[in-house]
């Protein structure tokens, strides 16, 4: 009799043991919570977004539709507050804008670049001061017009511009204290719709984006990261899922999130994901990370980090093409753990350039 009893207690023990391991394996897997916060008040998709300096979220113009199967381009600026978790109007922009993007430089200044209402791109640089909610137009233009292009401040608060739908590979940096351009070292693979955010080490991440020219419109997994500090540029692993127009930021576990996205080909036909992808530099791997409550395109430029390293995803389209058709309001928050990397796609790194 001890010895069945003590049997029966050894099968109860493992039995526990492998459920809780089994329990603690999917958690670390399922290492994303995913949330639907306050709508914005407009629908709103190719638009720009940025943090401000007070830790509040902005966003800015955008594309929408007025009625079925047109388009109409928005010139209002919404503000999100963590605090009291609404939207509220700011001052407007100088003009309706889309395809344009957004960021905050170390003067904690908001500024806006390119971007257009047809088809021709623009050299606008518009500075928005979340203080005085006021706007100043006076700025010296961009060396190249452009629209879809990729805005990250560095650490050197220097903001650069990546490639673009008419200079694709071209890497402009505007300096806010001294109001000049450069011209930097190209990405080695030129391209528009791409999205990037700047890393923990004080690199920016180039990730995604549609191939130059058409009528295939070809799009990329391409990871190619910048490094200000030399102006060089680095390939590293390609992650999983071609697209573009999917939306990219670091979470607080140190980890790139490229977030939906679509394709759109040839016969104007096209595929939108919810596929949210992480990538950590540390291994040079990718990971399927989860995914968004329903398939998003147009997430460029709308994707941003907050201060405590929380990814919010504003907006965005559900059709693949023009997205501005079924522009949404949504306010998707994303709250990142840190993984047990137990799924990886490693590989090694492909050949620096």
């Amino acid at each position: 009799m001890k010895t069945i009893f003590m049997t029966c207690l050894l099968i109860t023990v493992l039995l526990s043991i492998a459920s809780w391991s089994s329990a603690k394996d999917h958690k670390d897997v399922e290492h994303l919570k995913i949330v639907q916060l306050a709508p914005m008040n407009e629908t709103r998709s190719l638009m720009g977004a940025a943090k401000g300096k007070d830790g509040k979220l902005y966003v800015f113009g955008g594309a929408y539709d007025p009625q079925a199967n047109s388009v109409a381009f928005r010139s209002t600026v919404e503000c999100y507050d963590s605090n009291t978790k609404k939207w509220s109007y700011r001052h407007s922009m100088p003009g309706p804008k889309a395809w344009h993007r957004a960021s905050t430089a170390l003067d904690g200044k908001i500024y806006l670049f390119g971007g257009s209402t047809d088809s021709t791109p623009s050299k606008d640089v518009w500075a928005y001061d979340p203080v005085t909610d006021s706007w100043d137009t006076s700025l010296p233009q961009m060396l190249l017009e452009e629209r879809d292009t990729v805005a990250v401040t560095a650490k050197d608060g220097i903001i650069y511009l990546f490639g673009g739908y008419w200079n694709y590979n071209t890497v402009q940096a505007f300096n806010p204290s001294t109001k000049i351009w450069q011209i930097k070292s190209p990405m080695p693979t030129g391209r528009w719709a791409a999205d990037g955010a700047l890393g923990p080490d004080g690199k920016i991440y180039i990730v995604g984006g549609g191939a130059p020219g058409e009528p295939d419109y070809g799009v990329y997994n391409i990871l190619e990261v910048y490094d200000p500090a030399t102006d060089t540029w680095e390939t590293k692993f390609p992650m999983p899922t071609a697209r573009n127009y999917l939306g990219a930021a670091f979470g607080r576990d140190g980890l790139l999130y490229a977030i939906g996205g679509e394709v759109y080909g040839a016969g104007r036909t096209g595929i939108t994901y919810d596929v949210i992808e992480s990538y950590d530099p540390q291994s040079n791997s990718w990971d399927t990370a989860g995914h968004l409550t329903e398939k998003l395109t147009s997430l460029s430029g709308a994707t941003i980090s907050d201060t405590f390293g929380n990814i919010h995803i504003h907006g965005g389209g559900i059709l693949a093409g023009p997205m501005w058709i079924s522009s949404q309001n949504l306010h998707n928050f994303i709250r990142s753990k840190h993984p047990k990397k137990n799924n990886s796609l490693n590989r090694e790194s492909p050949k620096t350039k």
